[in-house]
């Protein structure tokens, strides 16, 4: 065997060894340690919550599904969802609205307007689709649709010939030109800072009169998918949950019963470690009482011998 082989395994020795001394001296305190987690655990009855977490496709099935801002039928709709394409659910929001996510916009769907679907679709989302921006003196980019609360909802204002705007889907919103049209567009507008040229968006409402370049019309998705019943999303709660009365209480009542369950744990560890320290201190001592019963010293010629 090698010189450096030898000395490796000497060091893995020593370490094991270490290791070993180490965990034999203080079994009691790791013990009453993870016994006084394990209490603070029981007390709060910690939850454990098992969910599926596959990911799950539904094909939009009403040629009138809206995707909202907010699971409320008062919610502002964002903007229509293309027939026959896809969503992806996240959740069941309450008995009415999935949170769903179409392309990079999340929101929330109706649950009877679409159909869950067996796999993953090919073609979930239609082509990418980019508008104008043709008002000469910028296009206001709002948080609603209407133009009622004047300069309240503007978030941007978008420079004429600009182009590189997402576009999502029309929602009805405010004739802005009296007697013209209530289609509005939603939107992704993608822009630089000015002051750290750091590439930014802003999603919004664009009035659809002033806007080019988008074709209206969005062709079927034909692709073939197996139909499947709706997922449960029932999350499985082992213990704990909101009944709970203790979490019920405020955070300085709560640290003051932690508090008081730590302190007889505590109390507990001190007094299986005090004999040990005990023992360990009169080894010592007694060590040092034999050790000084014979002293010799020399200094010079002389000689000393104390019994």
């Amino acid at each position: 065997m090698q010189k450096n082989d030898k000395k490796v395994l000497t060091i893995k020795s020593n370490f094991v060894y270490n290791f070993y001394v180490l965990t034999k001296n203080n079994i009691k305190l790791i013990l009453y340690s993870v016994i006084l987690i394990l209490t603070t655990a029981v007390v709060f009855k910690v939850n454990f919550c098992f969910a599926d977490t596959s990911v799950f496709y539904a094909r939009i099935i009403n040629p009138s599904t809206m995707l909202y801002e907010m699971p409320t039928l008062e919610s502002q709709p964002l903007f229509k969802l293309p027939q026959t394409y896809f969503v992806e659910i996240l959740d069941k929001e309450n008995d009415t609205f999935y949170s769903a996510r179409f392309c990079d916009i999340q929101g929330f769907v109706k649950i009877g307007e679409v159909q869950f679907v067996k796999n993953e679709p090919l073609n979930k989302f239609p082509k990418q689709q980019f508008v104008r921006a043709v008002d000469k003196c910028g296009l206001d980019l709002r948080s609603s649709p209407t133009t009622v609360l004047g300069t309240q909802n503007i978030l941007k204002v978008i420079p004429y010939l600009y182009n590189n705007i997402i576009f999502y889907g029309f929602v009805d919103g405010e004739d802005a030109i009296p007697q013209n049209t209530r289609s509005w567009i939603f939107c992704k507008y993608v822009f630089n800072e000015e002051k750290t040229n750091i590439q930014t968006f802003e999603c919004g409402f664009l009035y659809s009169f002033y806007c080019d370049n988008f074709s209206p019309k969005i062709p079927n998705n034909t692709e073939l998918s197996e139909v499947i019943e709706a997922p449960s999303f029932e999350k499985i709660i082992e213990s704990g949950g909101p009944g709970n009365p203790i979490l019920t209480l405020s955070p300085v009542i709560q640290g003051v019963v932690v508090v008081a369950l730590c302190l007889p744990c505590l109390a507990l560890i001190y007094f299986l470690r005090k004999p040990t320290k005990l023992v360990h201190e009169q080894n010592i001592a007694t060590q040092k009482t034999l050790s000084s019963k014979k002293i010799k010293k020399s200094k010079g010629s002389d000689y000393y011998e104390i019994d």
